[in-house]
């Protein structure tokens, strides 16, 4: 019983003294007068799945909180319009977090896409 408990705080402990890292995406607006916001996304590996969006077209950027330390991530952005249509990703970004914390990380994208419709 004294083993199983102390690897349950063993686990505890790696768990709280791990620190997580912050990043903030950014990006150029689009050439597209369509464009109403951005769908994000963000992984360790493909597909990424979308953890969030914005719903401006003039709001350039998106923060990331709780990343974990020592870790690759991959990002990428998609521009949207009202009809639900959106575009082809931005280039995909991979960033290895910090091992010790640091101060919160600017990542620059590629400008999302232009919209293309399917007619």
């Amino acid at each position: 019983m004294k083993k199983i408990l102390f690897l349950l705080a063993m686990l505890l402990l790696v768990s709280v003294s791990a620190q997580a890292a912050d990043v903030t995406l950014s990006w150029t607006k689009p050439d597209d007068s369509r464009v109403t916001g951005y769908q994000i996304f963000c992984g360790t590996t493909k597909p990424l799945p979308m953890i969030g969006q914005v719903d401006s077209a003039d709001t350039l950027s998106y923060a990331i909180s709780g990343l974990l330390p020592s870790t690759e991530y991959q990002f990428m952005a998609k521009s949207k319009d009202v009809e639900g249509n959106v575009s082809d990703p931005s280039e995909y970004l991979h960033y290895v977090t910090a091992s010790e914390p640091v101060d919160i990380i600017v990542i620059k994208l590629k400008s999302p896409g232009t919209i293309k419709v399917e007619e």
